[in-house]
Parts: structure tokens; sequence; C-alpha cells
């Protein structure tokens, strides 16, 4: 910087510039490129074609600023490595989730992604809503239940007592329905309601 002033010039416009430690730490993940992601650690793998592999997180008080871009770095290496060639990894990007699934089914083999389409099948027709839990909560509850109860390497005994234990997942989850069509019944008495919807908030996740 001494030096462009002393020739006259300014800056070039697209150098990286790291951030102190005051800027740095108002950034979120979300604020920075690659969802908060090391672009260097990010590249690395995918120049490697390594398969599901999660690019490390960047550290909140490493970040460089770069065309109006914000990048977060897991180390002083790799923060060094994009000082020098910011090119080489500006437009890194992350797998997209179609393609994070395809390789994740590939690498399962026939023998899991045929049990794993068939849950994530039941899982697009039931919606299951736990109640209490979130649906993304929800739904990886019920897709490890579902797997766990048509496991084909499980001997019968256990099979039947892992239906048993998906079939009360799903009857939980129907609990919220019930109670919404009790409420609208005349003849329901209030003390009833009341038993069922301490039940309702009675529910804890179920283990898998």
């Amino acid at each position: 910087e001494k030096y462009a002033q002393k020739e006259g010039k300014g800056l070039p416009s697209d150098l990286p510039i790291r951030l102190d430690y005051i800027h740095a730490h108002v950034l979120k993940a979300k604020d920075c490129v690659l969802r908060g992601k090391d672009p260097v650690d990010t590249k690395k793998i995918q120049d490697t074609n390594v398969k599901n592999v999660v690019p490390a997180d960047g550290r909140e008080s490493l970040v460089v600023k770069y065309k109006g871009r914000h990048y977060r770095f897991k180390d002083e290496q790799n923060l060094e490595e994009f000082m020098i060639f910011p090119r080489k990894y500006e437009n890194v990007a992350l797998p997209s989730l179609e393609d994070m699934l395809k390789d994740l089914l590939g690498s399962l083999g026939k023998t899991m992604a045929e049990p794993l389409i068939d849950a994530m099948t039941h899982l697009g027709k039931k919606r299951p809503i736990y109640p209490s839990a979130k649906a993304p909560e929800s739904a990886a509850l019920f897709v490890a239940l579902h797997l766990k109860a048509f496991n084909a390497k499980k001997g019968d005994e256990e099979l039947k007592i892992c239906k048993n234990g998906l079939n009360e997942f799903i009857k939980a989850c129907s609990v919220a329905t019930k109670l919404s069509k009790a409420y609208n019944q005349k003849d329901e008495e209030e003390a009833t309601f009341l038993a069922k919807l301490y039940d309702f908030y009675a529910l804890a996740a179920p283990k898998t």
C-alpha cells in the first residue's frame, strides 16, 4: 500500500483484503461464500474427487474480502494460499443437494439404495410431524425407523420390534390431527380433551 501511494497509484480493485477481528466477527456464515466453508479446503476435496467429505468450516476470525464477497478459512495457511492465488478459488462451489444424494446412493450400493428410496417414498406420502420435533428432524427419524423396520439382515423377532416402533412413531405423528378433530366435536368432554392434550405434550422424540 505504501509503494502504491509513493508511485501515485491506488491499489488494484481486485486485491484480496484480510478483515480485522472486529469486522470479521460481525459476519455470519450465511453472509460468506460457500456458507462459511473454507474455499481452499473445498477445492482440494473436489480436485482429489473424494466423495461424501464435507469441507471444513472457516473460522470467524479468518475472513478475507475479495471482489465484494467474503470468504472464511479454517487456518492461516489456507488464508495465505487464498491471498496469493484468489482467482484460483473464487469460483469454487459446493455440490448441489441432488449431486450429494447421487454420490451417497452410489456409495451405498444397490443393497442400501433400494431400502432408502423406499423409505423416502413413504416419507413423501405420510409427511410425518412428530409432536416434539420439527419437520426435518421428524423426517430423519421416520427414515431411520423405516430402514430398521425393513432391514433384511435382521431376524424376525427383531424386525417385529422395529416395525412396532415405526408404527408407534406414525401413530404419535397423527396425535395433532386427532386432537384437532376432538376439539371440534361438541360432545367431547373437556376432561377427555385435556387428557389427550397432556399426552400430546408428554411425547418425546423416539430413540433410533
